[in-house]
């Protein structure tokens, strides 16, 4: 059994951040390419390697959307250094680094709940992978019930990227704002965004919706919108903008009742359940208007 004496934690250099996609995808969680990079932009000290006898043998981040409220992810071994406590010990280094924060949330692997509770972490809800195909094809028509008020288009397309950032904000769909990822989010993916009409020359969001390409298909997320009807007309966007032999994942909490009805009713299977752990009960946050997260390594 190899002695803790030459392993020591430390913050990430760059050009270890693949290391953490590499775990991910051995782990079979089907990552993003570009969300490590992205979340380093954000964070870099927010990535945690353990270092035993000069090689990097585990992983963790912790990303701080605040002073407040933390995100735990990438939390993984080499298989042949797993049961030794070489992965406990660098996420007590995180838990160090996040010791400011309010509420540290993560999503976990199921059978690793019971250690995550002995680090003073609670089940809230549990989000839940769903799989379908993408539709290729025009963008679907709007719901009657829009009655010409709605709007849709590209996010791309929409100049005023900071409404959708604002909305995000109002809707409480995240335990605190997250103005610095969406704002990268909304320069980077595809996705579309949906308004209607207040006055002949005023409109607001009423929600929006977001795809990466992950290692199999595609990861849509997030999803937030006023009603069912919105949320049902972006997920039917989005899955027109991928072809229908890609997979099409989307993680939906299962606090939020609209957003399983929808899946449920369409070709979409449930995979593996991740419970949503927090430190403490985050405040001003409601889920009804969550059709998909973000990430389960993001939050």
């Amino acid at each position: 059994m190899p002695s803790k004496s030459g392993y020591t934690t430390r913050v990430a250099r760059r050009e270890e951040v693949p290391f953490f996609f590499e775990q991910s995808k051995a782990r079979g969680w089907n990552p993003c390419p570009g969300d490590l990079e992205l979340f380093y932009e954000l964070d870099p000290e927010g990535f945690l390697v353990g270092e035993y006898e000069g090689k990097v043998i585990a992983c963790v981040t912790g990303f701080k959307f605040d002073e407040t409220y933390a995100f735990v992810g990438y939390y993984v071994a080499l298989p042949e250094y797993r049961g030794k406590g070489f992965g406990l010990t660098l996420f007590s280094s995180l838990q160090e680094r996040l010791r400011t924060c309010r509420v540290v949330a993560l999503d976990a692997v199921l059978e690793k709940t019971s250690m995550y509770e002995t680090s003073g972490f609670k089940e809230l809800y549990r989000n839940i992978r769903y799989t379908g195909y993408g539709t290729k094809g025009p963008i679907p028509a709007l719901p009657a019930s829009s009655d010409g008020s709605w709007c849709m288009c590209r996010v791309s397309e929409f100049s005023r990227k900071e409404d959708v950032v604002q909305y995000d904000t109002k809707s409480k769909a995240h335990c605190v704002p997250r103005e610095a990822l969406m704002t990268k989010l909304l320069s980077q993916q595809d996705g579309f965004v949906v308004t209607s009409q207040i006055t002949e020359s005023k409109d607001c969001v009423i929600g929006y919706g977001l795809m990466r390409r992950a290692l199999d298909g595609w990861r849509c997320g997030p999803i937030v919108a006023d009603s069912s009807a919105v949320g049902a007309a972006l997920l039917a966007a989005l899955r027109a903008a991928a072809d229908p032999s890609e997979k099409f994942c989307l993680d939906v909490p299962s606090v939020s009742s609209q957003s399983l009805a929808l899946v449920q009713s369409l070709d979409f299977s449930p995979g593996y359940t991740c419970p949503r752990m927090y430190t403490a009960t985050p405040e001003d946050i409601d889920a009804s208007k969550v059709y998909a997260q973000y990430s389960s390594e993001i939050g």
